[in-house]
């Protein structure tokens, strides 16, 4: 639940979020001035938004972590083309 929005007393609270679809992610990455990931925005870079995820993703991300520096940026580099 580490992407888990907080209610006002802090407390984590578990929701369904809609992740957005890759696909266009080149068009945004190339035009937005300040491109936001995940659903509140709160990841910065496609890198950010892969390294917040856990529970069902967590596996995928410890993927990504173990990649060697030129793989990881090879991936991203392909991540945004889409």
């Amino acid at each position: 639940m580490r992407l888990a929005d907080q209610d006002v007393a802090g407390q984590k609270v578990a929701s369904k979020w809609r992740t957005a679809p890759l696909w266009g992610l080149g068009y945004r990455v190339s035009f937005e001035r300040f491109t936001t990931f995940l659903h509140d925005g709160r990841a910065r870079s496609a890198e950010e938004a892969i390294l917040w995820h856990d529970g069902e993703a967590a596996e995928a991300r410890e993927r990504f972590e173990k990649l060697p520096a030129a793989r990881r940026k090879a991936f991203l580099h392909w991540v945004e083309t889409l």
